[in-house]
């Protein structure tokens, strides 16, 4: 009866009354194979890069010491086989555990297979890298896996240990130097530096020269150059050496320390920071008088108005003196208003009282004054009313004087 082999190591079992008086080769060369197998390092030099069809062979052979068999194998060349490796164990049904290490030139891969040549059973060995592999012995759908690929472990202790030349710990604290640190690009949804307990907050490259922040998900911050020029003016006010028009101008803030917040906008629209306006001098907006939309005419002594605007509410006070009231005949309007009027539906933009009205003519007493700021205008239609607030007369030029004076303040939506 013929010797048989062990499946994996290919050891040689001599049949009953075999080999009478050569006993002692084949024991000492199956005590080789177990040597090998055990603490066995080789290095393989490569002559071609192979393929899938036709790999280099990494043979287990029966009865025999072979490559294959060996528990550290180191892939090497003479030169650059210009492609990546191929390289098959064989046979396809030896269940095998290897230490194999890839120090083939020119950065070149090398992948392992066992059976049939499958893309999804093989292993892919990156140039420079250790592995310690699994062939299954599967036959011809055998699988080649790493077998630290879930490698779990209760703790680490690195004391002063590098990565590629970096120092990561020490004796005192964990720390790290290196000289880079590169991430993929993420996304907002999926930001590339982010953390254990929060993976959907962090930092990612939005573009090219560019940062998102994202904070749950969502892009909250974008950084720039344009944007990083902003941060370091505004933090140059803090500077003890900056001059107090670099601190202005870096606040948005006038020669006379007003606030303008033009350079700031929260929101959007009317509603923003940045529609903060205010006009507390002489010139701020000039008040002119009208009768049925003319002003033929008409002089003044004084014509002030002052406003402070706050988003969309407009503040204003008007006061003006005639010196003649001028030959136009109809309504009384004042116009003039810094900013147009919201176009508001069945009802005035804003309310206005006059105030020291004097050598105003007007039939009944006592009375008060009240103006009304038209939809879509810059312009307040004004009427006298009774105390009893039940009729509302409009004035018009016959109740103005050549020597009128009006002091009139309000508030209005502007558009």
């Amino acid at each position: 009866m013929p010797s048989t082999y062990t499946t994996n190591l290919g050891i040689e079992k001599i049949a009953t009354g075999e080999q009478s008086g050569t006993w002692g080769n084949t024991t000492n060369t199956n005590l080789d194979i177990l040597d090998q197998s055990i603490d066995g390092i080789i290095s393989i030099t490569l002559a071609s890069a192979g393929s899938s069809g036709s790999p280099n062979s990494l043979p287990i052979t029966d009865g025999a010491v072979s490559n294959g068999r060996n528990k550290f194998i180191e892939f090497v060349d003479g030169g650059d086989l210009g492609a990546t490796a191929y390289v098959q164990l064989t046979p396809n049904d030896s269940e095998k555990i290897v230490h194999i290490r890839n120090s083939l030139s020119a950065s070149r891969s090398i992948i392992v297979f066992q059976g049939t040549y499958n893309a999804s059973n093989d292993y892919e060995i990156l140039n420079g890298e250790d592995v310690l592999l699994k062939f299954d012995g599967a036959g011809a759908g055998a699988v080649v896996s790493q077998v630290f690929a879930n490698l779990a472990l209760p703790s680490v202790n690195i004391d002063g240990g590098t990565i590629d030349g970096a120092v990561i710990g020490g004796a005192s604290a964990a720390a790290g130097s290196f000289t880079t640190l590169s991430a993929a690009d993420g996304s907002a949804a999926a930001p590339s530096l982010s953390f254990n307990n929060d993976i959907d907050t962090g930092f990612y490259r939005a573009s090219a020269n560019s940062i998102g922040v994202v904070l749950g998900g969502t892009e909250e911050l974008t950084l720039n150059s344009t944007k990083a020029s902003a941060l370091d003016a505004l933090g140059s006010v803090m500077s003890s050496t900056a001059t107090a028009a670099a601190q202005r101008a870096a606040l948005g803030l006038d020669t006379g320390d007003t606030p303008d917040f033009t350079g700031i906008t929260l929101g959007g629209g009317a509603e923003a920071l940045s529609a903060y306006d205010e006009g507390f001098v002489d010139t701020a907006f000039t008040p002119v008088w009208s009768f049925g939309s003319a002003s033929v005419g008409q002089t003044y002594s004084a014509q002030v108005g002052y406003y402070l605007k706050m988003g969309k509410i407009c503040f204003f006070r008007a006061y003006t003196v005639f010196t003649a009231k001028g030959s136009s005949a109809g309504q009384a309007r004042l116009e003039g208003l810094p900013f147009t009027a919201a176009n508001i539906s069945g009802r005035p933009a804003g309310i206005c009282h006059l105030g020291n009205t004097e050598y105003l003519n007007v039939a009944a007493t006592p009375f008060q004054c009240v103006g009304e700021i038209g939809a879509a205008t810059t312009q307040v239609s004004v009427f006298w009313e009774n105390n009893d607030n039940t009729t509302a007369t409009a004035f018009n030029q016959n109740s103005f004087n050549n020597n009128t004076v009006v002091s009139m303040w309000g508030w209005y939506y502007t558009a």
